[in-house]
């Protein structure tokens, strides 16, 4: 019960709210895996990276889709945001490095 009452402050929700979390995350988890095995579309030999691109792009739709159905939409798209600027920092430039000019 630590690690739940843990959760609950950190993310700011009370019982109910974290229920509800917690029901989109095992949603979406469940139905991206069943959704990539019904992917017969797909080639057999279609490399590793992009199934996990593939797997990693429907798992966030889902998530955002069920966040929503459970009335906490705010909440994922915040994570969603987070996740998105972490996996683009190493593409973007430092604050503090010199851009060059070109004339």
């Amino acid at each position: 019960m630590k690690l739940i009452e843990k959760m609950k402050k950190k993310w700011g929700v009370g019982i109910w709210g974290f229920v509800a979390i917690m029901t989109a995350f095992s949603l979406a988890g469940t139905t991206s895996i069943f959704l990539r095995k019904k992917m017969n579309f797909l080639p057999a030999d279609l490399p590793f990276l992009a199934n996990i691109l593939i797997f990693f792009l429907t798992y966030q739709i889902l998530l955002l889709t069920y966040g929503t159905a459970v009335g906490k939409f705010r909440f994922f798209w915040e994570k969603e945001k987070k996740m998105l600027f972490f996996l683009l920092r190493p593409f973007t430039p430092k604050k503090d490095q010199k851009t060059s000019h070109v004339q």
